[in-house]
């Protein structure tokens, strides 16, 4: 019966299938145990929620199992337990019959104590929600803001009375969220059959509200699976506010939304990791925690292969990892210190500012893709957004036919992934890739405004997985955008301002190449000796190869680099655990987040090194951001893998273009550009150039040799100075 709680509270479709085998044992077993009626009451009870979510409806055996609970409640003569099944029954009900949806809620309050305020809450929350799918909007808020101040004790309509530290502390948090998103909804479902502004404003108001909750409850979730599930609920309150913002047109919340919305958990936690540095911890506290949490993260990473482990192999390990979390938890009791409790609000950029960072020939492209699921009093499934803000412009534009957009951008990389092999090819290609380009750039206002721009992309969802700069301009011939356009990538405008840090003043390169494998199962990369080879025609520092290419070598050395760059085998679409690949071994991307590096720039000249597990919220769990999360300012990675020769020659001009001076961005674009006038026919298909990205700060890489130069010329201009002065002061006094 435990399980199937655990099973329904987990709400995807999978565990509320488990969830009800588990009910149907639980069920069984208590016929022929001797089981009191409490424990007969939420047995029915759980089976009948895992029939009731809404995406895995199956009405008729919720409402036989609900039907049963309230027999057994009958019987014991519990008001409470009675009163809480008419609320469940008025619930199930409430889109497919709204008159028995009404009437057993009202039943409900039959058996309700007027000092009932959480139970009170819940059967007017019900009639709102019942009147709301039924459109009876007006009646449907009176019931709403009645329910929230039982709950709360505070009036709601008055939204100025409700202040951000009401919200923080107050005990109940996930109800009034619960409370808070459907009051918003309904007055964006209300505007819409009713075109007031007030109403926008309300709603406005209250997803505002559910962003302080969210942030409050985010911050009691130490772990980051915990952490992901409330990314996840706030993606969806987010897609409806912004849509709300769109309504409005009120641009500058909209911003807000979105930024709140792209990797804020990563953003969270490198602010959080800089901070504790900063803490004055034991020294050998810090060195044990790091210990546990390599042995907890390599644990980890077994557990996803459990497919390699024995049965008792694997609960060893599970006791093992449970063992490893209690030692980690005792450590930091025992230090003195909460780890989790020191966690700090994460800053986010307004409007203003994001726009007064940019310089004239910038602009910041920030795309949401809505996971809104289509059920519920307000949808907006098929309806995406994108920002485009130039330093005085900002202009909010809405995608429509999202679901049309997913299948075409997921047949466009298909594309990429092989070279074009005939005109037919190409002429599909231009087709389908111009329909993407006019949708994502969805205005003639909008693509003349990025016409010879450098252009930030902050994607979202599965444009994550696009390479922008490879849409075609045209719909019949092939005009590529980067002829017109430079691009790169930020996880979000926040994020691209946090990790901005002043370039080293010594540049400093760590190159690696495993060229063959202990894996055999790899294939050596006879090419990525001499992509090394190129790049120290720039660049002075440390090299390993083939047998001196260790994950222990790499670890040792990677802090000490301001340039990094991985010629190897990689995958960050592997479902158990992403990795880098070395002469010896492996490093997961669990394990990259426990480093530490200084680089301004790191390179992964691998396969799928961009691509990972799409979360919802977060974006991709990619090896560019266990990078970023150990201090890298910028990362070049790859969407698709990745042609040796092809990827040899657009990184030696990359790296030729950062030495004489060029922007990574700029660089790396005029590589890509040169690559194509070198090259026509399949080598000219976007599948050979167009795979690597730049992610994050776009800035110079001090070239060393330059700075000598400048200072040489800065002290012979000091020098003539001084000259000039001394002379014509010696020449006035000889006339004196």
């Amino acid at each position: 019966n435990n399980l199937t709680q655990v099973c329904y509270l987990i709400r995807t479709k999978e565990s509320l299938e488990q969830g009800r085998k588990f009910g149907k044992a639980a069920d069984s077993l208590a016929k022929i145990i001797k089981t009191d009626l409490d424990d007969q009451f939420f047995i029915k009870n759980n089976l009948a929620f895992t029939y009731k979510e809404e995406e895995n409806l199956d009405f008729n055996k919720a409402f036989h199992y609900f039907t049963q609970s309230l027999d057994i409640a009958n019987i014991s003569k519990d008001s409470i337990k009675i009163q809480k099944t008419y609320i469940n029954l008025g619930d199930l009900h409430n889109i497919v019959d709204k008159e028995k949806s009404l009437g057993f809620y009202n039943t409900a309050l039959l058996y309700t104590q007027p000092n009932d305020s959480l139970g009170l809450n819940n059967i007017y929350y019900g009639l709102g929600h019942t009147h709301s799918i039924g459109k009876d909007y007006k009646i449907g808020l009176e019931y709403r803001h009645k329910g929230l101040a039982l709950l709360t004790g505070k009036d709601f309509l008055n939204t100025a009375t409700i202040d951000d530290q009401f919200l923080s502390d107050f005990k109940r948090k996930d109800p009034l969220l619960i409370s808070l998103t459907q009051l918003a909804q309904t007055y964006l479902a209300y505007f819409e059959a009713n075109p007031d502004p007030h109403l926008l404003e309300k709603a406005i108001a209250y997803f505002k509200m559910c962003d302080i909750l969210i942030d409050a409850l985010k911050r009691t979730s130490s772990g980051f699976k915990s952490r992901l599930y409330w990314r996840e609920l706030s993606t969806d309150i987010y897609g409806k506010a912004i849509k709300a913002c769109y309504l409005n047109n009120t641009i500058e919340d909209a911003f807000y939304f979105m930024e709140k919305n792209k990797a804020l958990l990563l953003l969270e936690d490198i602010h959080n990791k800089s901070f504790k540095r900063a803490i004055e911890i034991p020294v050998h506290i810090q060195k044990k925690r790091k210990v546990l949490q390599k042995e907890i993260a390599l644990t980890n990473t077994h557990l996803l292969n459990e497919g390699i482990w024995s049965t008792i192999a694997i609960d060893s390990l599970k006791k093992q990892a449970v063992d490893l979390e209690i030692a980690l938890s005792v450590l930091e009791q025992e230090a003195g210190v909460q780890f989790e409790s020191l966690d700090i609000e994460t800053s986010i950029l307004s409007l203003k500012e994001a726009q007064h960072k940019l310089q004239e020939d910038e602009v910041l492209m920030e795309y949401h893709i809505s996971i809104d699921d289509g059920y519920g009093i307000y949808s907006n499934k098929e309806n995406g957004y994108v920002l485009a803000i130039t330093k005085d412009r900002a202009e909010l534009i809405e995608i429509p036919k999202l679901s049309a957009l997913k299948e075409k951008v997921t047949s466009l990389i298909q594309f990429f992934k092989e070279p074009f092999q005939n005109k037919a090819d190409i002429q599909a290609f231009n087709a389908l890739s111009y329909d993407i380009y006019t949708q994502l750039f969805p205005t003639p206002e909008i693509r003349s405004l990025i016409s010879a721009k450098k252009v930030t992309i902050s994607p979202d969802s599965y444009l994550s997985l696009l390479p922008f700069d490879a849409l075609s301009t045209s719909p019949t011939q092939t005009n590529y955008l980067i002829h017109d356009t430079q691009i790169s990538y930020s996880y979000s405008a926040s994020f691209q301002e946090y990790i901005k840090q002043d370039s080293p003043k010594k540049t400093s390169f760590l190159g690696v190449a495993p060229i063959t494998f202990a894996n055999t199962q790899l294939n050596a990369l006879a090419n990525s000796q001499r992509e090394i080879e190129h790049i120290q025609n720039f660049y002075t520092g440390s090299v390993l190869y083939q047998e001196k290419a260790t994950k222990a070598n790499f670890l040792e050395q990677m802090g000490n680099h301001s340039i990094i760059h991985l010629a190897t085998h990689a995958n960050a679409e592997d479902k158990t655990a992403p990795w880098i690949a070395f002469n010896d071994e492996t490093i997961t991307l669990e394990e990259l987040y426990l480093t530490q590096n200084n680089a301004a720039l790191v390179v992964l000249s691998g396969c799928n090194t961009t691509v990972g597990k799409q979360e919802v919220g977060e974006g991709v769990m990619s090896l560019a951001r266990g990078f970023f999360y150990g201090g890298a300012q910028s990362v070049v990675s790859s969407l698709w893998s990745i042609d040796d020769q092809s990827t040899t020659e657009i990184v030696s001009d990359f790296y030729k273009n950062l030495k004489s001076g060029q922007p990574k961005a700029t660089a790396l674009h005029q590589a890509k550009l040169s690559y194509l006038e070198n090259h026509t026919l399949t080598e000219a298909s976007p599948h050979f150039w167009a795979s690597l990205i730049l992610l994050g700060q776009n800035d110079q890489i001090p070239n060393s040799s330059n700075l000598g130069i400048i200072y040489t010329v800065l002290l012979s201009l000091m020098v003539l100075v001084f000259l000039y002065f001394f002379l014509k002061r010696r020449k006035t006094t000889s006339q004196n």
